[in-house]
């Protein structure tokens, strides 16, 4: 069992012209939650939540539950 992410929330990000750089200078979110989206690793909801505000999704927009 493991959530996953529906989509490249990078990709997703960079489409709203957000980068790394600027998520960062605005306090949004810090490069070492950067690496994990791009690396599909899991994050903390305090940052999952961010992510949606920034893309104006909700949670099961972005992630998935996969049983097996």
């Amino acid at each position: 069992m493991m959530i996953r992410y529906k989509m490249d929330i990078c990709a997703a990000l960079r489409e709203r012209k957000y980068n790394s750089k600027l998520l960062q200078k605005n306090g949004e979110l810090n490069a070492k939650v950067w690496t994990k989206l791009s690396r599909g690793e899991p994050i903390s909801l305090e940052s999952l939540g961010k992510v949606c505000h920034l893309l104006h999704k909700q949670p099961g927009d972005l992630i998935e539950f996969v049983n097996g």
